[in-house]
Protein backbone atom coordinates (compact mmCIF):
# COMPACT_ATOMS: atom_id res chain seq x y z
CA UNK A 1 0.00 0.00 0.00
CA UNK A 2 1.38 3.41 -1.08
CA UNK A 3 2.06 6.20 1.52
CA UNK A 4 1.07 9.18 0.59
CA UNK A 5 3.29 12.41 1.61
CA UNK A 6 3.48 16.07 1.11
CA UNK A 7 7.36 16.90 -0.35
CA UNK A 8 8.84 20.08 -1.52
CA UNK A 9 10.03 20.60 -4.99
CA UNK A 10 12.41 23.04 -6.99
CA UNK A 11 11.88 23.51 -10.83
CA UNK A 12 14.91 25.91 -11.83
CA UNK A 13 17.60 27.63 -9.64
CA UNK A 14 17.44 30.70 -10.94
CA UNK A 15 17.34 32.22 -7.20
CA UNK A 16 20.05 29.81 -6.42
CA UNK A 17 20.06 26.31 -5.23
CA UNK A 18 18.15 25.24 -2.03
CA UNK A 19 20.61 24.95 0.50
CA UNK A 20 21.74 28.45 0.26
CA UNK A 21 17.72 29.50 -0.16
CA UNK A 22 17.03 27.93 2.86
CA UNK A 23 19.79 29.36 4.76
CA UNK A 24 20.84 25.46 5.55
CA UNK A 25 24.10 26.38 4.74
CA UNK A 26 26.11 29.44 7.10
CA UNK A 27 27.41 32.05 5.15
CA UNK A 28 30.13 32.02 7.57
CA UNK A 29 31.76 29.31 5.65
CA UNK A 30 34.30 29.63 2.79
CA UNK A 31 32.84 29.50 -0.60
CA UNK A 32 34.66 26.62 -1.66
CA UNK A 33 34.19 22.68 -2.01
CA UNK A 34 36.55 19.29 -1.75
CA UNK A 35 35.86 16.90 -4.36
CA UNK A 36 36.26 12.82 -3.75
CA UNK A 37 36.76 11.07 -7.14
CA UNK A 38 35.71 7.90 -7.54
CA UNK A 39 37.79 4.54 -7.91
CA UNK A 40 36.49 1.59 -5.63
CA UNK A 41 38.09 0.88 -2.35
CA UNK A 42 41.35 2.94 -3.39
CA UNK A 43 38.68 5.84 -3.75
CA UNK A 44 37.33 5.26 -0.70
CA UNK A 45 41.01 4.34 1.34
CA UNK A 46 42.88 7.71 0.12
CA UNK A 47 39.82 10.09 0.95
CA UNK A 48 39.44 9.07 4.53
CA UNK A 49 43.48 9.95 4.89
CA UNK A 50 42.28 13.38 3.23
CA UNK A 51 39.74 14.24 5.48
CA UNK A 52 41.85 13.54 8.87
CA UNK A 53 43.68 15.70 7.57
CA UNK A 54 41.08 18.49 6.41
CA UNK A 55 39.77 18.14 9.95
CA UNK A 56 43.03 18.11 11.40
CA UNK A 57 43.74 21.23 9.72
CA UNK A 58 40.59 22.96 11.03
CA UNK A 59 39.26 23.07 7.56
CA UNK A 60 36.62 20.73 7.28
CA UNK A 61 34.21 22.76 9.50
CA UNK A 62 34.79 26.06 6.82
CA UNK A 63 34.66 24.19 3.80
CA UNK A 64 30.63 24.77 2.01
CA UNK A 65 30.54 22.04 0.30
CA UNK A 66 32.32 17.75 -0.05
CA UNK A 67 31.36 16.27 -3.67
CA UNK A 68 31.81 12.45 -4.31
CA UNK A 69 31.37 10.44 -7.01
CA UNK A 70 31.34 6.52 -6.55
CA UNK A 71 33.87 5.16 -4.22
CA UNK A 72 34.26 9.01 -3.08
CA UNK A 73 30.30 9.09 -2.15
CA UNK A 74 31.01 6.55 0.12
CA UNK A 75 33.59 8.23 1.97
CA UNK A 76 31.57 11.56 2.10
CA UNK A 77 28.26 10.47 3.30
CA UNK A 78 30.40 7.62 5.74
CA UNK A 79 31.91 10.86 6.53
CA UNK A 80 28.78 12.97 6.98
CA UNK A 81 26.00 10.51 7.97
CA UNK A 82 27.94 8.40 10.70
CA UNK A 83 25.72 7.50 13.98
CA UNK A 84 28.46 5.62 15.78
CA UNK A 85 31.06 8.34 16.35
CA UNK A 86 30.98 12.24 16.36
CA UNK A 87 34.59 12.69 17.23
CA UNK A 88 36.66 12.91 14.03
CA UNK A 89 40.00 12.57 15.71
CA UNK A 90 38.17 8.96 17.06
CA UNK A 91 36.72 8.39 13.85
CA UNK A 92 38.64 9.17 10.51
CA UNK A 93 42.41 7.00 10.49
CA UNK A 94 45.03 8.71 12.58
CA UNK A 95 47.84 10.73 9.95
CA UNK A 96 51.41 8.90 11.76
CA UNK A 97 54.78 10.06 10.99
CA UNK A 98 56.38 8.02 8.29
CA UNK A 99 58.96 6.73 10.67
CA UNK A 100 56.28 4.72 12.58
CA UNK A 101 54.82 2.91 9.52
CA UNK A 102 56.64 -0.65 10.26
CA UNK A 103 55.24 -3.81 8.72
CA UNK A 104 53.70 -4.59 12.01
CA UNK A 105 52.46 -1.53 13.06
CA UNK A 106 50.43 -1.26 9.34
CA UNK A 107 48.70 -4.92 10.32
CA UNK A 108 46.50 -3.78 12.75
CA UNK A 109 43.42 -3.56 11.96
CA UNK A 110 41.64 -0.46 12.76
CA UNK A 111 39.27 0.16 15.95
CA UNK A 112 35.86 -0.96 15.59
CA UNK A 113 33.29 2.00 14.26
CA UNK A 114 35.48 3.77 12.30
CA UNK A 115 35.90 4.60 9.10
CA UNK A 116 38.17 1.97 7.61
CA UNK A 117 37.03 -0.88 9.26
CA UNK A 118 34.78 -0.90 6.00
CA UNK A 119 37.26 -1.61 2.78
CA UNK A 120 38.71 -4.77 5.54
CA UNK A 121 34.86 -6.06 5.30
CA UNK A 122 34.75 -6.21 1.17
CA UNK A 123 35.64 -9.43 1.27
CA UNK A 124 33.96 -11.43 3.59
CA UNK A 125 31.12 -9.26 2.95
CA UNK A 126 30.79 -10.03 -0.59
CA UNK A 127 31.23 -13.60 -1.17
CA UNK A 128 27.72 -14.04 0.08
CA UNK A 129 26.23 -11.64 -2.72
CA UNK A 130 23.96 -12.17 -5.29
CA UNK A 131 26.41 -9.46 -7.21
CA UNK A 132 29.00 -11.50 -7.34
CA UNK A 133 27.40 -15.00 -7.66
CA UNK A 134 26.26 -13.25 -10.90
CA UNK A 135 29.61 -12.72 -12.12
CA UNK A 136 30.64 -16.92 -10.96
CA UNK A 137 27.47 -17.79 -12.71
CA UNK A 138 28.58 -16.13 -15.93
CA UNK A 139 31.57 -18.18 -16.74
CA UNK A 140 29.20 -21.22 -16.52
CA UNK A 141 27.23 -23.03 -19.72
CA UNK A 142 24.62 -21.31 -21.54
CA UNK A 143 21.82 -23.45 -19.68
CA UNK A 144 23.20 -21.46 -16.28
CA UNK A 145 19.44 -19.89 -15.29
CA UNK A 146 19.80 -16.35 -12.80
CA UNK A 147 18.57 -17.70 -9.40
CA UNK A 148 17.08 -14.59 -8.14
CA UNK A 149 14.00 -12.44 -8.34
CA UNK A 150 14.43 -9.18 -10.37
CA UNK A 151 14.01 -6.86 -7.35
CA UNK A 152 16.68 -9.00 -5.24
CA UNK A 153 18.80 -8.56 -9.01
CA UNK A 154 18.02 -4.92 -9.19
CA UNK A 155 19.27 -4.31 -5.33
CA UNK A 156 22.17 -6.48 -5.34
CA UNK A 157 24.91 -4.07 -5.55
CA UNK A 158 22.66 -1.71 -3.83
CA UNK A 159 22.45 -3.86 -0.64
CA UNK A 160 26.08 -5.22 -0.85
CA UNK A 161 27.62 -1.90 -0.69
CA UNK A 162 25.59 -1.02 2.33
CA UNK A 163 26.61 -4.05 3.97
CA UNK A 164 30.25 -3.14 3.61
CA UNK A 165 30.33 1.13 4.49
CA UNK A 166 27.44 1.62 6.31
CA UNK A 167 27.34 -0.91 8.33
CA UNK A 168 30.07 -0.59 10.29
CA UNK A 169 28.85 3.46 11.05
CA UNK A 170 26.05 2.92 12.85
CA UNK A 171 23.62 2.69 9.35
CA UNK A 172 21.53 -0.10 8.56
CA UNK A 173 21.40 2.13 4.89
CA UNK A 174 17.26 2.44 4.47
CA UNK A 175 17.33 5.33 6.72
CA UNK A 176 16.21 8.18 4.64
CA UNK A 177 18.34 11.57 4.80
CA UNK A 178 17.58 15.00 6.23
CA UNK A 179 20.19 18.36 6.61
CA UNK A 180 19.40 18.41 10.41
CA UNK A 181 16.84 17.82 12.95
CA UNK A 182 14.68 21.27 11.98
CA UNK A 183 14.33 20.08 8.62
CA UNK A 184 13.43 16.25 9.69
CA UNK A 185 10.99 17.13 11.79
CA UNK A 186 9.43 20.24 9.24
CA UNK A 187 9.24 16.73 6.96
CA UNK A 188 7.42 15.15 9.60
CA UNK A 189 4.74 18.03 10.06
CA UNK A 190 4.20 17.79 6.73
CA UNK A 191 3.81 13.79 6.46
CA UNK A 192 3.13 12.70 10.27
CA UNK A 193 2.31 9.15 8.57
CA UNK A 194 6.13 9.02 8.13
CA UNK A 195 6.82 9.03 12.06
CA UNK A 196 7.58 5.36 11.71
CA UNK A 197 10.28 6.21 9.75
CA UNK A 198 13.96 7.14 10.67
CA UNK A 199 15.77 10.06 9.37
CA UNK A 200 19.55 10.66 9.68
CA UNK A 201 21.32 13.91 9.36
CA UNK A 202 25.14 15.15 9.11
CA UNK A 203 27.20 15.64 11.89
CA UNK A 204 27.07 18.98 12.89
CA UNK A 205 30.72 19.95 10.96
CA UNK A 206 30.03 18.40 7.93
CA UNK A 207 30.19 20.76 4.86
CA UNK A 208 26.87 20.25 2.62
CA UNK A 209 27.48 16.85 0.82
CA UNK A 210 26.63 16.33 -3.03
CA UNK A 211 26.49 12.45 -4.23
CA UNK A 212 26.76 12.42 -8.23
CA UNK A 213 24.78 9.21 -10.03
CA UNK A 214 23.89 9.37 -14.04
CA UNK A 215 20.49 9.19 -15.45
CA UNK A 216 21.24 6.85 -17.71
CA UNK A 217 17.66 5.81 -20.47
CA UNK A 218 14.68 4.76 -19.73
CA UNK A 219 13.66 1.14 -19.26
CA UNK A 220 11.57 0.72 -21.63
CA UNK A 221 14.45 1.72 -24.28
CA UNK A 222 16.39 -1.10 -23.75
CA UNK A 223 19.32 -1.32 -24.69
CA UNK A 224 20.27 2.46 -25.05
CA UNK A 225 22.56 3.22 -28.21
CA UNK A 226 25.57 3.79 -26.72
CA UNK A 227 27.22 5.76 -29.99
CA UNK A 228 28.52 9.34 -29.50
CA UNK A 229 25.45 10.87 -31.46
CA UNK A 230 23.04 9.08 -29.50
CA UNK A 231 24.07 9.06 -26.20
CA UNK A 232 22.35 11.06 -23.63
CA UNK A 233 23.34 10.51 -20.29
CA UNK A 234 22.52 13.40 -17.19
CA UNK A 235 24.07 13.92 -13.84
CA UNK A 236 21.41 13.18 -11.09
CA UNK A 237 22.64 14.66 -7.75
CA UNK A 238 21.49 13.35 -4.47
CA UNK A 239 22.18 15.75 -1.45
CA UNK A 240 20.03 16.05 2.38
CA UNK A 241 17.44 18.54 1.06
CA UNK A 242 16.55 17.51 -2.50
CA UNK A 243 17.60 15.03 -5.24
CA UNK A 244 17.12 15.25 -9.10
CA UNK A 245 18.54 17.30 -11.72
CA UNK A 246 19.70 21.18 -11.78
CA UNK A 247 17.74 21.94 -15.26
CA UNK A 248 14.80 21.54 -17.26
CA UNK A 249 14.89 20.35 -20.68
CA UNK A 250 14.11 17.87 -23.63
CA UNK A 251 16.24 14.95 -23.78
CA UNK A 252 16.00 12.19 -26.54
CA UNK A 253 16.41 8.83 -25.65
CA UNK A 254 17.68 6.08 -28.67
CA UNK A 255 17.36 2.59 -28.34
CA UNK A 256 19.76 0.01 -29.85
CA UNK A 257 18.45 -1.23 -33.16
CA UNK A 258 19.01 -4.51 -31.90
CA UNK A 259 15.55 -4.81 -29.95
CA UNK A 260 13.79 -2.22 -32.60
CA UNK A 261 15.78 1.40 -32.28
CA UNK A 262 13.33 3.27 -30.88
CA UNK A 263 13.80 6.59 -29.83
CA UNK A 264 11.50 9.12 -27.49
CA UNK A 265 12.26 12.57 -26.40
CA UNK A 266 11.64 13.24 -22.88
CA UNK A 267 11.25 16.50 -20.47
CA UNK A 268 13.66 16.13 -17.38
CA UNK A 269 14.84 18.32 -14.59
CA UNK A 270 14.02 20.11 -11.05
CA UNK A 271 14.15 18.83 -7.68
CA UNK A 272 12.19 17.20 -5.26
CA UNK A 273 13.31 16.70 -1.35
CA UNK A 274 15.27 13.43 -1.19
CA UNK A 275 12.95 11.41 1.26
CA UNK A 276 10.52 11.23 -1.59
CA UNK A 277 12.77 10.89 -4.95
CA UNK A 278 11.52 8.57 -7.06
CA UNK A 279 7.69 9.37 -5.85
CA UNK A 280 4.82 9.44 -8.10
CA UNK A 281 2.45 12.42 -8.61
CA UNK A 282 -1.17 11.38 -6.98
CA UNK A 283 -3.48 12.22 -9.97
CA UNK A 284 -3.27 13.60 -13.47
CA UNK A 285 -3.41 17.33 -11.92
CA UNK A 286 -1.37 17.39 -8.98
CA UNK A 287 0.66 21.01 -9.28
CA UNK A 288 3.18 22.26 -7.19
CA UNK A 289 1.77 24.14 -4.60
CA UNK A 290 1.84 27.79 -3.73
CA UNK A 291 4.31 26.99 -0.94
CA UNK A 292 6.49 24.60 -3.29
CA UNK A 293 4.86 21.35 -2.37
CA UNK A 294 3.80 18.74 -3.96
CA UNK A 295 1.68 15.76 -3.31
CA UNK A 296 3.15 12.61 -3.98
CA UNK A 297 3.28 8.06 -3.84
CA UNK A 298 6.55 7.31 -1.50
CA UNK A 299 8.84 5.06 -3.83
CA UNK A 300 8.78 1.59 -3.09
CA UNK A 301 12.15 -0.10 -3.18
CA UNK A 302 11.19 -3.56 -3.24
CA UNK A 303 7.90 -2.95 -5.39
CA UNK A 304 5.53 -3.64 -2.13
CA UNK A 305 6.29 -1.78 0.81
CA UNK A 306 6.47 2.19 0.68
CA UNK A 307 10.33 2.99 1.38
CA UNK A 308 10.63 6.43 0.74
CA UNK A 309 14.36 6.60 -1.33
CA UNK A 310 16.81 5.82 1.56
CA UNK A 311 20.61 6.77 1.55
CA UNK A 312 21.81 3.55 0.76
CA UNK A 313 20.26 3.72 -2.71
CA UNK A 314 21.71 7.06 -3.17
CA UNK A 315 25.14 5.81 -2.90
CA UNK A 316 24.62 2.35 -4.43
CA UNK A 317 23.42 4.35 -7.48
CA UNK A 318 26.27 6.60 -7.63
CA UNK A 319 28.55 3.46 -7.21
CA UNK A 320 26.86 1.15 -9.34
CA UNK A 321 29.83 0.99 -12.23
CA UNK A 322 28.73 -1.45 -14.43
CA UNK A 323 24.69 0.04 -14.70
CA UNK A 324 25.51 1.61 -18.11
CA UNK A 325 27.18 -1.30 -19.49
CA UNK A 326 24.54 -3.31 -18.09
CA UNK A 327 22.03 -1.29 -19.71
CA UNK A 328 23.51 -0.91 -23.07
CA UNK A 329 23.56 -3.35 -25.67
CA UNK A 330 27.00 -4.71 -25.23
CA UNK A 331 26.36 -7.76 -23.13
CA UNK A 332 22.78 -8.32 -24.08
CA UNK A 333 24.15 -10.89 -26.75
CA UNK A 334 26.68 -12.85 -24.35
CA UNK A 335 24.80 -12.60 -21.26
CA UNK A 336 20.61 -13.44 -23.06
CA UNK A 337 22.29 -16.49 -23.94
CA UNK A 338 23.57 -17.07 -20.70
CA UNK A 339 19.94 -16.64 -19.43
CA UNK A 340 21.52 -13.42 -17.26
CA UNK A 341 18.95 -10.31 -17.70
CA UNK A 342 21.99 -8.29 -17.19
CA UNK A 343 20.17 -5.02 -17.32
CA UNK A 344 18.21 -6.46 -14.02
CA UNK A 345 21.04 -5.50 -12.04
CA UNK A 346 20.76 -1.67 -12.69
CA UNK A 347 18.35 0.22 -10.26
CA UNK A 348 15.64 1.91 -11.94
CA UNK A 349 13.72 4.77 -10.53
CA UNK A 350 10.69 6.64 -11.88
CA UNK A 351 11.13 10.13 -12.81
CA UNK A 352 9.22 12.87 -13.59
CA UNK A 353 9.71 16.57 -14.92
CA UNK A 354 9.71 19.11 -11.84
CA UNK A 355 7.95 21.70 -14.06
CA UNK A 356 5.22 19.40 -15.57
CA UNK A 357 3.79 16.95 -12.81
CA UNK A 358 1.42 16.38 -15.28
CA UNK A 359 3.78 14.13 -17.12
CA UNK A 360 3.51 10.27 -16.30
CA UNK A 361 6.85 9.09 -14.50
CA UNK A 362 9.14 7.36 -16.64
CA UNK A 363 11.24 4.63 -14.94
CA UNK A 364 14.87 5.04 -15.76
CA UNK A 365 18.14 3.06 -15.44
CA UNK A 366 20.12 4.99 -12.76
CA UNK A 367 24.08 4.46 -12.47
CA UNK A 368 27.65 5.35 -11.75
CA UNK A 369 28.20 9.00 -11.50
CA UNK A 370 31.89 8.53 -12.85
CA UNK A 371 30.26 6.47 -16.28
CA UNK A 372 28.97 10.79 -16.90
CA UNK A 373 31.90 12.94 -14.89
CA UNK A 374 34.03 11.50 -12.10
CA UNK A 375 34.90 14.10 -10.07
CA UNK A 376 31.82 15.99 -9.03
CA UNK A 377 33.71 19.17 -9.94
CA UNK A 378 30.92 20.50 -12.55
CA UNK A 379 28.48 20.48 -9.55
CA UNK A 380 30.08 22.99 -7.81
CA UNK A 381 30.74 25.42 -10.67
CA UNK A 382 27.00 25.46 -11.12
CA UNK A 383 27.21 26.64 -7.42
CA UNK A 384 29.46 29.21 -8.58
CA UNK A 385 31.70 27.75 -5.43
CA UNK A 386 35.06 29.81 -5.88
CA UNK A 387 37.69 27.72 -4.31
CA UNK A 388 37.54 24.16 -5.85
CA UNK A 389 39.97 21.26 -4.78
CA UNK A 390 39.81 18.12 -6.39
CA UNK A 391 41.77 14.92 -4.45
CA UNK A 392 41.71 12.69 -7.60
CA UNK A 393 42.62 9.01 -6.68
CA UNK A 394 42.99 7.96 -9.55
CA UNK A 395 44.65 4.18 -10.55
CA UNK A 396 46.49 5.42 -13.70
CA UNK A 397 48.88 8.12 -11.65
CA UNK A 398 49.72 11.25 -12.94
CA UNK A 399 52.20 10.92 -16.39
CA UNK A 400 49.66 8.98 -18.24
CA UNK A 401 45.91 10.76 -20.21
CA UNK A 402 43.60 11.42 -17.15
CA UNK A 403 40.12 11.70 -18.52
CA UNK A 404 38.69 12.68 -15.41
CA UNK A 405 40.85 15.98 -15.95
CA UNK A 406 41.40 16.06 -19.90
CA UNK A 407 36.82 16.28 -20.11
CA UNK A 408 36.52 19.54 -18.43
CA UNK A 409 39.40 20.80 -20.81
CA UNK A 410 38.01 19.13 -23.86
CA UNK A 411 41.06 17.52 -24.49
CA UNK A 412 42.48 14.14 -25.62
CA UNK A 413 40.64 10.64 -25.53
CA UNK A 414 38.05 12.48 -23.35
CA UNK A 415 36.29 13.36 -26.46
CA UNK A 416 35.31 10.45 -27.72
CA UNK A 417 32.40 8.62 -26.47
CA UNK A 418 32.65 4.70 -25.13
CA UNK A 419 30.29 2.20 -24.20
CA UNK A 420 29.44 3.03 -20.55
CA UNK A 421 31.20 6.42 -20.35
CA UNK A 422 30.32 9.99 -22.38
CA UNK A 423 32.47 12.38 -20.56
CA UNK A 424 32.13 14.46 -24.68
CA UNK A 425 29.87 16.87 -23.00
CA UNK A 426 31.71 17.81 -20.15
CA UNK A 427 33.91 21.04 -21.02
CA UNK A 428 33.50 23.56 -18.66
CA UNK A 429 37.21 25.42 -19.09
CA UNK A 430 39.64 26.61 -21.71
CA UNK A 431 41.63 23.94 -23.56
CA UNK A 432 44.69 26.74 -23.17
CA UNK A 433 44.13 25.95 -19.49
CA UNK A 434 44.59 22.20 -19.52
CA UNK A 435 48.30 23.02 -20.20
CA UNK A 436 48.57 25.24 -17.38
CA UNK A 437 47.67 23.07 -15.29
CA UNK A 438 48.99 19.65 -17.22
CA UNK A 439 52.55 21.58 -16.68
CA UNK A 440 52.54 22.10 -13.02
CA UNK A 441 51.45 18.25 -12.72
CA UNK A 442 53.80 17.19 -14.68
CA UNK A 443 57.30 18.81 -13.06
CA UNK A 444 55.90 17.86 -9.34
CA UNK A 445 55.64 13.97 -10.74
CA UNK A 446 59.05 14.52 -12.51
CA UNK A 447 60.79 15.95 -9.32
CA UNK A 448 58.89 12.90 -7.08
CA UNK A 449 56.92 15.98 -4.88
CA UNK A 450 53.52 15.78 -4.36
CA UNK A 451 51.00 15.46 -7.78
CA UNK A 452 49.59 19.27 -7.38
CA UNK A 453 48.74 21.78 -9.29
CA UNK A 454 46.74 24.89 -9.07
CA UNK A 455 45.38 27.51 -11.35
CA UNK A 456 42.73 30.52 -11.67
CA UNK A 457 40.25 29.52 -14.70
CA UNK A 458 37.07 31.04 -15.87
CA UNK A 459 34.82 28.96 -17.42
CA UNK A 460 33.47 28.49 -20.90
CA UNK A 461 29.98 28.09 -21.81
CA UNK A 462 28.66 25.00 -21.54
CA UNK A 463 24.47 24.92 -22.81
CA UNK A 464 24.84 20.53 -21.77
CA UNK A 465 25.60 20.97 -18.40
CA UNK A 466 23.65 25.20 -17.58
CA UNK A 467 27.32 26.56 -17.38
CA UNK A 468 27.44 30.25 -18.25
CA UNK A 469 30.81 31.25 -19.48
CA UNK A 470 33.02 34.18 -17.58
CA UNK A 471 32.70 33.03 -13.63
CA UNK A 472 36.48 32.46 -12.29
CA UNK A 473 37.51 30.21 -9.57
CA UNK A 474 40.58 28.83 -8.19
CA UNK A 475 40.96 25.38 -9.02
CA UNK A 476 43.50 22.86 -6.83
CA UNK A 477 44.04 19.20 -7.92
CA UNK A 478 45.90 16.97 -6.08
CA UNK A 479 46.99 13.92 -7.69
CA UNK A 480 47.32 9.98 -5.93
CA UNK A 481 50.84 9.57 -5.93
CA UNK A 482 53.59 8.91 -3.05
CA UNK A 483 56.14 11.57 -2.94
CA UNK A 484 59.67 10.62 -2.36
CA UNK A 485 60.25 12.44 0.61
CA UNK A 486 57.82 10.66 2.14
CA UNK A 487 58.91 7.14 1.02
CA UNK A 488 62.44 7.75 2.06
CA UNK A 489 60.96 8.80 5.68
CA UNK A 490 59.82 4.93 5.73
CA UNK A 491 61.34 2.05 7.64
CA UNK A 492 63.77 0.10 5.61
CA UNK A 493 61.38 -2.99 6.13
CA UNK A 494 58.50 -1.25 4.64
CA UNK A 495 59.89 0.62 1.68
CA UNK A 496 61.55 -2.95 0.93
CA UNK A 497 57.98 -4.52 0.95
CA UNK A 498 56.57 -1.97 -1.51
CA UNK A 499 59.13 -2.65 -3.61
CA UNK A 500 59.13 -6.34 -3.85
CA UNK A 501 56.79 -7.33 -6.67
CA UNK A 502 56.45 -10.49 -5.69
CA UNK A 503 54.47 -9.43 -2.05
CA UNK A 504 51.16 -8.96 -1.57
CA UNK A 505 51.65 -6.33 1.17
CA UNK A 506 51.58 -3.59 -0.65
CA UNK A 507 50.51 -4.89 -4.39
CA UNK A 508 50.14 -1.99 -6.50
CA UNK A 509 50.98 0.77 -4.35
CA UNK A 510 49.17 3.15 -4.33
CA UNK A 511 47.70 2.82 -7.29
CA UNK A 512 45.41 -0.17 -6.45
CA UNK A 513 43.24 -1.29 -9.63
CA UNK A 514 39.69 -0.03 -8.98
CA UNK A 515 38.47 -3.36 -9.86
CA UNK A 516 40.79 -4.96 -6.87
CA UNK A 517 37.69 -5.18 -4.27
CA UNK A 518 39.67 -6.85 -1.97
CA UNK A 519 42.53 -4.95 -0.10
CA UNK A 520 44.47 -6.23 2.42
CA UNK A 521 44.84 -4.31 5.76
CA UNK A 522 48.35 -3.34 5.14
CA UNK A 523 47.58 -1.99 1.72
CA UNK A 524 44.53 -0.39 3.74
CA UNK A 525 46.42 1.62 6.05
CA UNK A 526 49.47 2.75 3.88
CA UNK A 527 47.49 4.50 1.39
CA UNK A 528 45.77 6.24 3.67
CA UNK A 529 48.77 7.38 5.58
CA UNK A 530 50.02 8.65 2.55
CA UNK A 531 47.28 10.60 1.40
CA UNK A 532 46.81 12.37 4.95
CA UNK A 533 50.42 12.89 5.18
CA UNK A 534 50.03 14.44 1.38
CA UNK A 535 47.67 16.88 3.19
CA UNK A 536 48.91 17.62 6.79
CA UNK A 537 52.10 18.24 5.42
CA UNK A 538 50.98 21.71 3.38
CA UNK A 539 48.64 23.53 5.84
CA UNK A 540 49.42 26.66 4.10
CA UNK A 541 48.95 25.68 0.41
CA UNK A 542 45.61 23.65 1.39
CA UNK A 543 44.21 26.51 3.69
CA UNK A 544 44.60 28.76 0.06
CA UNK A 545 43.61 26.14 -1.78
CA UNK A 546 40.55 26.59 -0.01
CA UNK A 547 40.14 30.62 0.49
CA UNK A 548 40.92 30.82 3.90
CA UNK A 549 42.46 34.32 4.36
CA UNK A 550 45.69 34.90 5.68
CA UNK A 551 46.49 37.44 7.99
CA UNK A 552 48.89 40.34 6.79
CA UNK A 553 52.53 39.90 8.56
CA UNK A 554 52.35 43.87 10.02
CA UNK A 555 48.42 43.26 11.26
CA UNK A 556 50.08 39.67 13.04
CA UNK A 557 52.70 41.87 14.75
Amino acid sequence: MSTAVKAKAWVSQERGYPEVELNYVSNKRLNSGACFVGGGNRAFTASAGQLRALSDLGLIDQIKYLVGVSGGSYAITSYAYRQCQPDDSKFLPVGNEPEKLTISHLSQNPPEKTMLVAPQRAKEVAHASIWFDFWRKAALPAYVKFPHSSVEAEHSWVNLMSQIYYYPIGVNGNELIAWNSTHANDILSRNPNLKTFKFITPVPKSPYPIVGGTRVSPVHLWPYHSSEDRNTFTRVEFTPVYSGEPYSRSVTYYQDEIRGGASETIQVGGFIESFAFGGKPIGKNSPISDSGEINLKLYEMNNQDPSGFPIKLMTGISSNFMGTVFASSQYVSRFEILSLPTHELVPKVPMFPIHDPSKDPVEMFLADGGNLENTGIISLIQRKVEYIVVFDNTGTGPSTDNQNLQSLFGVGNAQKAETGFYYKNNQIFPEEAFYRIRDQLNEKFLQQEATIATITVKTVENLWWGVKPGFECRLTWVYLNAPSKWINRLPVETQNAINDKDSDLFKDFPYYPTQEFFLNTTQINLLAELTNYVVRSQPELFKKAFGVKQTPIKAAL
